[in-house]
């Protein structure tokens, strides 16, 4: 978790690190602090799936796992659903990979 919070503290956008330090709070055995924990992620997931992260599916999946934890299952279903989603349309390469460097 120190690693990520500080690859976090030198590109605070970065989706992927802010997803897998989510997951990470989210895999923690459990103790009492296991409810700030899920909170931490929760707030961690929700700005990435807001901002630059919107179709980053792992995301969207960890975040409904936190709503079913929540017993909030019909956003769970949602965030699920759109899981899928993005999973289907995915590419096979990424755009970047492909695209002329003049662009």
């Amino acid at each position: 978790m120190i690693h990520f919070d500080r690859a976090l503290l030198l590109s605070p956008g970065f989706p992927p690190a802010t997803v897998a330090l989510a997951r990470t709070l989210l895999t923690l055995p459990h103790d009492k602090d296991s409810t700030s924990s899920r909170d931490r992620a929760e707030v961690l997931l929700d700005s990435v799936t807001k901002l630059g992260g919107w179709d980053s599916s792992e995301a969207w999946f960890w975040l409904g796992e936190i709503y079913e934890r929540c017993y909030m299952p019909a956003k769970a279903a949602e965030c699920w659903t759109y899981c899928e989603e993005l999973e289907q349309r995915r590419p096979i390469r990424e755009w970047q990979c492909v695209k002329p460097m003049w662009i």
